[in-house]
C-alpha cells in the first residue's frame, strides 16, 4: 500500500509535463508557492473572501423536520496535496542508509 507523503512549505515540487497548470508556473516550484498561488486564486475569484473565511455572515437554516435557527454561515476550505511515490519507503532502507553513513564515518576515523 502506498502512503502518500503530505506536502509542506518548502518541499520541491518538480512536474513531469509541458501543460500549463493552474498552480504551477514552470516545472520546478516550491510547495509554499503553489500554496500562495492558490491563495490568490481565491482572492481573486471571491472578493469577499474575508467575510466568508473569518467572520462569516449572519444567516438562517431550515432543515427538515426542524425550526429555524439563526447562527452564522461560514466557509470552512481545508486541503493538503499528496505525493505518491513509485517506489514506496521501507524504513528498512533508513536505517540501512544510517548505518552505512555510520560505519563510513567510522572507517574514516
Amino acid at each position: 500500500m502506498q502512503v502518500p507523503i503530505i506536502l509542506s512549505g518548502d518541499t520541491v515540487v518538480r512536474v513531469d509535463t509541458k501543460k500549463k497548470l493552474g498552480f504551477i508556473n514552470g516545472s520546478m516550484v516550491t510547495f509554499q508557492t503553489i500554496q500562495d498561488s492558490i491563495g490568490s486564486f481565491i482572492v481573486a475569484h471571491f472578493p469577499d473572501y474575508h467575510i466568508w473565511f473569518r467572520g462569516g455572515i449572519r444567516a438562517e437554516i431550515l432543515q427538515p423536520g426542524k425550526e429555524w435557527k439563526k447562527g452564522i454561515l461560514k466557509l470552512v476550505v481545508t486541503y493538503h496535496v499528496e505525493f505518491l511515490p513509485d517506489k514506496p519507503e521501507v524504513p528498512l532502507d533508513d536505517l540501512r542508509s544510517q548505518l552505512d553513513d555510520l560505519q563510513s564515518q567510522i572507517d574514516t576515523e
